[in-house]
């Protein structure tokens, strides 16, 4: 007689796969299958078993079973292990046990940070107001990136600051414009949010307020023509470079690559790596010569380097060909071009493969 019950209790951790044990009494004289159907309505099965077998002698086995309730909405989903009629045993009372998976709890989007004038014009001597917003206000406080420029000559100069939104989710902006009683053209004050870790730029990502100028009376001074706006400078691109420990790698096996930026991005980085084997092949139109060959590898591409170490590193495996190869092989992979990165001088990681057959 053959019976299932849940291994374990009720509900499990969402990234545990579940555990049924399946019984026979008494033990089978020889390997008993047992046949079984897997059922999970709102979630995803991996490779779910249809069969289970006891050994000789022994009177139970486990039974694991591999869910995703990632669409199983909020309330998860019940995995339900039923024992199938069979050859050389019988169903007992509990023929059926269920377990449920728990939905997986996703991460909450970054908070999107606007910004807005609280006037739309101000006079020289008085002071210039934002008020920037995060939504959904911020768990702990927030560091946020904001360039200064301006139309004139009323800052001191174009610049970039850090400010702090706390968790009520708003922070204001102030700044004095000073009075420096020229003749001079009116003007404007212009601040934008940069993007950077743990938040997105809302639409409204930019915000200017018109400086109106209070010079002398006329014909007490002289009316400058303003520069150009200007803009703080572009922020540094990260270098990324390629790099390994290994000397070689036999067809078959996996090697580490380990990708590092230079500086740390702001955010997390998306670099194309191209991976690729070179190998010496016998010319088929001149004898006894060798020509190379480069033919690219399936691979970790594009490969995402963490704002939060700068480094990663990656594990690639040299394809076996089940041919014997005379001649000489290489893996390597090359940075190449992509976007919010430069690629090193020589972007390029390259190790020795060798035949195993």
């Amino acid at each position: 007689m053959v019976t299932i019950e849940a291994a374990a209790a009720d509900p499990v951790a969402a990234d545990s796969p579940l555990q049924f044990v399946v019984r026979a009494a008494p033990a089978p004289r020889a390997d008993l299958v047992v046949g079984v159907t897997i059922t999970a309505p709102g979630c995803t099965l991996t490779n779910a078993p249809t069969s289970v077998t006891i050994a000789a002698g022994k009177t139970e086995t486990r039974l694991r079973v591999s869910a995703d309730a990632a669409g199983a909405g909020s309330n998860g989903c019940t995995v339900t292990a039923a024992i199938d009629a069979g050859e050389g045993y019988r169903k007992g009372d509990a023929a059926s046990a269920r377990a449920t998976l728990p939905p997986i709890e996703q991460e909450p989007p970054p908070p999107q940070v606007t910004i807005e004038a609280n006037a739309s014009t101000v006079t020289e001597g008085s002071e210039v107001s934002f008020t920037l917003t995060a939504t959904p206000a911020p768990q702990a406080d927030l560091t946020v990136t904001v360039n200064w420029w301006q139309e004139g000559e009323f800052l001191p100069a174009s610049r970039q600051d850090k400010v702090i939104i706390p968790t009520t989710g708003t922070f204001e902006l102030t700044e004095t414009i000073p009075d420096d009683g020229d003749d001079e053209q009116d003007g404007s004050v212009t601040v934008s949010v940069v993007a950077g870790s743990g938040y997105t730029v809302g639409t409204k990502g930019e915000a200017t307020v018109a400086v109106m100028d209070r010079g002398p009376a006329a014909g007490g001074g002289t009316i400058s023509t303003p520069p150009p706006r200007s803009e703080p400078p572009a922020p540094q691109l990260p270098e990324v470079s390629i790099a390994t420990d290994a000397w070689s790698v036999t067809e078959g096996a996996t090697v580490p690559f380990t990708l590092t930026a230079e500086p740390a991005p702001p955010s997390d980085l998306s670099v194309n790596v191209l991976w690729q084997v070179s190998r010496n092949v016998k010319s088929k139109t001149k004898p006894n010569s060798w020509v190379v060959t480069h033919y690219p590898i399936p691979g970790e591409s594009p490969v995402t380097i963490p704002a939060s170490s700068s480094t990663v590193t990656v594990f690639v495996t040299a394809p076996d060909d089940n041919v014997k190869n005379p001649g000489i092989a290489a893996l390597g992979g090359q940075v190449e071009e992509g976007t919010g990165y430069v690629p090193e001088l020589i972007p390029v990681a390259v190790i020795g493969m060798i035949d195993n057959d």
